[in-house]
């Protein structure tokens, strides 16, 4: 019988692409599998050698064969006899000799161990014609060998195959799988490990004799002589693994030797079966990872393969030394692996480059009218649309990733968002063969660039975050541009797993017990957080236009774009910045407005997190610059959202003082006013980070401060970057000179609270261990907008520190007032990087200037926008043992703080402790803020924390808590925070006595012992909250809008009720926010809920707020809430999620604004129509009912009055897929410790090697 034909054809057809001979295996899929064809021809009817081979999935049939640049190769199965066998292909023999298979596969020899195995040795290697011998031996360090033994399983014309199981004690196993092909230079290694640790010493060595190689070569470090850098055992300073970042100068795929005659190498082969079990994150693991040793003495090479838990993969060649010399790019060696590994014919023979894609169907993704005047791309700027002729050029002569595979990287892949725009735009002017061609080439680019031998993703993680959102970028762009390609579906797919896992191991989670919210990325704030975002978006707009769905809406993404809002700082010129935190702040050009890329993310949120999308849009206006656009408005990929050219000006965040895990603090104040004032007091944590700067070891205890409209302080791009800058050199931030550097706290967990009283904000980071004992902390006190005080708190008096303070050149300085030591301050340049001399750096001094004041012992520091001295506002600053007096226009400020305990008394006002600040208006108005202490008292009021002991022991006894008092004639309330069942003793003034005052705490009355006298005392709760005491109503709690229904022409307003309410008050905005009309006051029907019903024209935007009212009182207005007015159902749903449980599956899904309720629908893998299986308010579910093992789709639809919106795309349960996307779902955030950031002039390689991971935070 003759079965189908082989066909092999390079559709790709580009100068340089031409596939050596390579081992071929290819499914058989004849019906009668037990009738095998005789013999294989090729095109000139010469018989081909071919081999059966079973596997798992089936019989496959292997041959060897080439495949030149644009030609083809045609294999047809014949019955009867073959012609004799000619010298055109060369074959494998085996021959057996001493207890030893022998293979000879025209180049190499190979001589197997059969049978049980006495002294270790598995396999011998060597290349035919030439001494040099690599002998493999299995070493259990020290375990005990107990049975070994090596079988040839595969002996034909085409490959030789043996196979090694290696008994050890304590149930460790080893085995391996030797292949030799014909006519190859390599070997293949497959092993398999179990029961084996890490670093127990156990490997299989491969010592050369015969070979004394003069050469080494690796990738990332070039040719070296063999025996330079080598550590006192004589390992070589570089290890083979599979993936780690380019720049790192320790790792290579791919290791070649060479003396005059020979060259040996080893490269990495079949990347996707390296894997430990561990899901290493950033690179492969240190586990698996071949070493290479030199021994000076008896001048011979050895390389040793690990033995740990897990399955790694290898090739050894073996061929004649002028290959080497010869190499066109770095070494042979970095050719075997590109085309038999990376382009391995094997699997390129499979990839499909011609397939039907309808070519009226373009533009897909971009819109012509949208296309700004002057375009700018990855090759340059243009002023007229692209054309075929561009996309040719690309093709042609322009890509680098094309033309140079071998030199493919995550920065080269920029290249293809160029790709996707030029295709798309150009493709309807394509004539029909360019069309096919062009497309063949994008596509053949989508297969390597999902590769896992690129950047890894199924059994490891590949880093960094925003490369690999680069390179899997291309796949998905491929997806959306081209649907009706058979795996566009897979590429998809494929990019939302690797974004989700991206999302889950570099976003920090919540810290509910540090009171610290979660969502900062592991890359840093100024550039790289953001070109993440920028080179997600694209391929998201592009698949969620094509399919209709966002393939990146996980929990973290979400968490992450929060934290993207909550940290821009107050406004400048109306727009809110990204604070200079890490490399390259500001991009590439000086423009830290909140880009463009937060409202382009918007818009894909609008029925996941619409609230959330509704504050992006906000800070984000469609006239915003994108990140990093050289000039304004010429990005390309304009024409691809909607974002810039729809102008819904959002809604106003509701932003407030913050706490980020691994990331510091953010302190707020006027929220929206003219005054309002941000401060940033930096503090990551260990691992994982990425470019978050040298200096003060990512920018710990950094201040970035803005106020009244001003940018109080500045650094510039690298000062907190890429330069080795000092930790005081040109930022603003506080050191103690250790030697001949001054150090900042450094990285430390952020464990003190974040103490937020309304007029008075405190925080404090705690100095780790690279700059403790000498440096204990840094606290900013913030004093409304008006000021902050910074304490600078240190080991001894004799510690010389630092207080540095640097602002843009073009700027003013804010006033500053050193008050502990009171060293003046003096003028200085931000300087040049510490390894750097003056003529070696191109701006020594430009950008920004400074001011430093040194001395010793603690320093307490006041930083205003306000003018010292001016008739308007800041009038006076002195300095005082126990901290400083402020002197305002309208009031008198007592600021105290001091490690020592303070004990001041002085007229009415009253302090004990070491952190608080008195307002004082007048005799009867003051605002008291304790933070630190037992004891603060004013106008009349002394509030005392119940505390056992002398105050020195103040600091360490009291929990971290703060307390207020508000004193503002007859009406007496106050704040507290993180005080954790403190008790409070309350001094009442006379007229604050009388019997029909009640205290109320967050809206409950308390019952309040009888202490007679003027005292009262009580027990508050944990966590942030109020206090009222009162012959009043308290006032309304602040009103929580949940939601609203809306129907054609009107939509009904929900809220929850509020303690102490008798009425709400509802307000209408028909611009935004800017001013307010008040529409109506309700009053609560007992039993029902409450709402309000707002009518208006269909196609318009309201926002709504709410306020409790009482017969004494009024609440705080609720936050802006958008309200949408439609005559049409919801939009399509989005965000569907399905999830594995022990029970069935989770779904979980977007909400909507104006929604009534969901319907979810079910169908069974197979059937045509779906079921309903739940209706409901709540975007969750848990399907119970669901029969294990078998498969299932969900889509998902929004109602409202108007109906039922269009249903999500199908979701399905498929093993191995999307419902399957976490690697490891019980695992809690991982603290990997080490970094990734080779390359600058200091990076300490040897301690990086030994960096831990962490526990989990608490609570995970």
């Amino acid at each position: 019988m003759e079965g189908k034909p082989i066909i092999l054809k390079d559709r790709l057809n580009v100068a340089g692409y031409a596939w050596p001979p390579a081992l071929l295996s290819f499914a058989w899929a004849e019906e009668k599998e037990g009738e095998l064809p005789v013999w294989l021809a090729d095109g000139e009817g010469e018989a081909v050698p071919f081999q059966w081979r079973r596997t798992d999935s089936g019989m496959q049939v292997c041959l060897v064969s080439d495949l030149p640049t644009g030609a083809g190769r045609r294999f047809e199965w014949h019955s009867g006899e073959p012609p004799a066998s000619g010298t055109k292909y060369g074959r494998v023999a085996v021959v057996r000799e001493s207890g030893y298979a022998k293979a000879h596969n025209g180049r190499l020899n190979v001589r197997f161990a059969e049978g049980r195995l006495a002294d270790g040795r598995l396999f011998a290697l060597c290349l035919a014609g030439f001494e040099a011998e690599g002998v493999a031996r299995i070493d259990g360090g020290g375990r005990k060998l107990l049975a070994a033994e090596g079988k040839v399983t595969a002996e034909g014309p085409v490959f030789a195959e043996c196979e090694f199981v290696c008994r050890f004690e304590g149930e460790a196993e080893y085995r391996a799988t030797v292949t030799a092909a014909a006519g190859l230079e390599y070997i293949e290694l497959r092993e398999r490990m179990t029961g084996f640790a890490s670093g127990e010493g156990a490997m299989l060595r491969i010592e050369w004799g015969s070979f004394a190689p003069g050469r080494r070569y690796a990738k990332p470090r070039g040719t070296e002589p063999i025996d330079r850098y080598l550590d006192g055992s004589g390992m070589l300073p570089f290890r083979l693994k599979p993936y780690d970042n380019a720049v790192c100068w320790q790792q290579a795929k791919a290791a070649a030797f060479r003396d005059e005659r020979i060259a040996a190498a080893v490269f990495v082969k079949d990347s996707g079966f390296w894997n430990d079990g561990g899901y290493a994150l950033w690179g492969s693991p240190e586990s698996l990872a071949v070493r290479f040793r030199w021994s000076r003495r008896s001048r011979t090479l050895s390389w040793e393969y690990p033995l740990a838990a897990g399955t790694r993969s290898t090739a050894v060649a073996l061929y004649p030394a002028e290959r080497e010399l010869g190499a066109p790019d770095g070494s042979y060696a970095d050719g075997l692996w590109l085309w038999h590994e990376f382009l391995s014919l094997n699997k390129v023979k499979d990839w499909i480059l011609d397939w039907e894609e309808r070519q009226q169907d373009y533009p897909r993704l971009f819109r012509e009218e949208r296309l700004p005047p002057r375009m700018h791309n990855w090759f340059g700027y243009s002023t007229v649309k692209p054309a075929p002729e561009d996309m040719e050029a690309v093709v042609g002569r322009l890509s680098f990733c094309l033309h140079r595979p071998g030199e493919m990287s995550p920065v080269a892949a920029r290249e293809f968002y160029t790709w996707t725009a030029a295709f798309d735009l150009a493709a309807p002017a394509m004539a029909p063969d360019q069309f096919r061609r062009l497309k063949a080439a994008f596509a053949f680019m989508a297969y390597a660039h999902n590769e896992e031998c690129f950047m890894p993703v199924l059994n490891m993680l590949a880093g960094h975050p925003n490369f690999l959102v680069d390179v899997r970028s291309v796949p998905a762009l491929a997806s959306a541009l081209f649907p009706g390609h058979p795996e566009a579906r897979r590429w998809k797919e494929d990019f939302e797993r690797a974004m989700a896992r991206n999302a889950k191991y570099h976003v920090r989670p919540d810290v509910a017990s540090w009171g610290a919210r979660g969502g900062r990325h592991t890359e840093n704030l100024a550039c790289y957080t953001l070109y993440n975002l920028r080179a997600m978006l694209s391929p998201v707009t592009a698949i969620r236009r094509v399919y209709g769905e966002h393939p990146v809406a996980y929990p973290n993404y979400l968490k992450w774009l929060s934290w993207l809002v909550n940290a821009l700082t107050a406004p400048v010129e109306g727009r809110r910045h990204v604070p200079p935190q890490g490399a390259h702040a500001g991009g590439h050009v000086d423009d830290y407005a909140a880009p463009l890329e937060l409202r382009v993310a918007a818009f894909g949120l609008r029925a996941i997190e619409p609230l959330l999308a509704e504050h992006l849009m906000r800070i984000s206006p469609a006239d915003a610059r994108g990140y990093a656009e050289r000039q304004p408005d010429t990005d390309i990929w304009r024409a691809a959202y909607d974002a810039p050219f729809d102008s819904n000006t959002g809604t106003r965040p509701p932003l407030h003082s913050a706490k980020y895990t691994g990331y510091g603090f953010v302190l707020r104040a006027a929220v929206d006013g003219t005054a309002e004032a941000s401060v940033h007091l930096q503090q990551i944590d260990e691992g994982p980070n990425y470019r978050w700067g040298r200096s003060g070891q990512g920018g710990c205890g950094v201040i970035t401060y803005y106020a009244d409209g001003k940018r109080l302080s500045f650094n510039r791009k690298e000062d907190v970057g890429d330069d080795n800058m000092g930790d005081v050199q040109a930022c603003c931030n506080f050191g103690v000179l250790y030697g001949h550097e001054f150090r900042s706290v450094g990285r430390r967990e952020l464990t003190e609270p974040l103490l937020d009283l309304g007029f008075a904000q405190f925080a404090c980071v705690l100095a780790g261990s690279y700059a403790s004992p000498a440096y204990h902390s840094r606290s900013v006190l913030m004093s409304g907008s008006d000021y902050i005080i910074v304490y600078d708190q240190v080991g001894d008096m004799r510690v010389r520190g630092r207080f540095a303070w640097f602002v843009h050149e073009r700027e003013p300085f804010p006033t500053i007032c050193q008050l502990k030591p009171g060293v003046p301050g003096y003028d200085v340049a931000p300087g040049i990087p510490a390894e750097l001399g003056p003529g070696a750096y191109r701006s020594v001094n430009d950008g920004s200037k400074g001011k430093y004041y040194d001395g010793s012992g603690h320093f307490l520091t006041l930083v205003s926008p306000h003018r010292k001295g001016d008739y308007g506002y800041l009038l006076g600053v002195e300095a005082t043992s126990y901290g400083a007096v402020v002197t305002l226009n309208d009031r008198r400020d007592y600021v105290f703080r001091d490690e020592a305990a303070v004990v001041f008394e002085e007229g009415a006002i009253s302090f004990a402790g070491h952190a608080g600040i008195i307002r004082l208006y007048s005799a009867e108005k003051a605002e008291a803020a304790l933070f630190i202490g037992s004891r603060i008292g004013a106008a009349g009021v002394l509030l005392e924390v119940a505390h056992s002991g002398p105050v020195e022991k103040l600091a360490a006894e009291l929990p971290s808590a703060g307390f207020s008092f508000v004193r503002n004639g007859a009406e007496l309330s106050g704040g507290y925070a993180g005080c954790g069942g403190v008790a409070v003793k309350l001094t009442l003034p006379e007229p604050l006595c009388g019997g029909a005052y009640r205290l109320y705490v967050d809206g409950v009355p308390l019952e309040l012992p009888d202490m007679g006298g003027r005292c009262i005392s009580f027990r508050l709760p944990e966590g942030r909250g109020r206090w009222e005491w009162t012959d009043r109503l308290p006032v309304p709690a602040s009103v929580q809008i949940t939601g609203y229904r809306a129907a054609s022409g009107w939509a009904e307003i929900i809220w929850e009720p509020s303690a102490w309410a008798e009425s709400y008050e509802i307000a209408v905005s028909n611009n935004g926010g800017t001013s307010w009309s008040n529409a109506e006051s309700v009053v609560p029907d007992i039993g029902r809920s409450l709402c309000w019903r707002l009518a208006g024209a269909n196609g318009t935007k309201r926002h709504v707020r709410v306020r409790a009212v009482n017969r004494d009182r009024k609440g705080l207005w609720s936050e802006d809430y958008p309200v949408y007015l439609t005559g049409e159902p919801p939009e399509r749903a989005d965000g569907l999620r399905v999830a594995r449980t022990e029970g069935g599956f989770r779904l979980t899904w977007g909400w909507q604004l104006g929604a009534t309720g969901y319907r979810l629908y079910r169908r069974e893998q197979g059937e045509d129509s779906f079921a309903l299986i739940y209706e409901g308010e709540q975007p969750a579910y848990d399907d119970e009912a669901a029969a294990a093992g078998r498969g299932y789709e969900y889509c998902v639809a929004a109602c409202n009055g108007n109906g039922e919106g269009a249903a999500s795309p199908p979701r399905d349960t498929a093993s191995g897929g999307l419902a399957d996307w976490d690697p490891r779902p019980d695992e809690p955030f991982r603290r990997y410790t080490r970094s990734h950031e080779y390359g600058y002039n200091g990076f300490d390689h040897w301690a990086n090697d030994n960096k831990p991971v962490l526990l989990p935070y608490p609570e995970e």
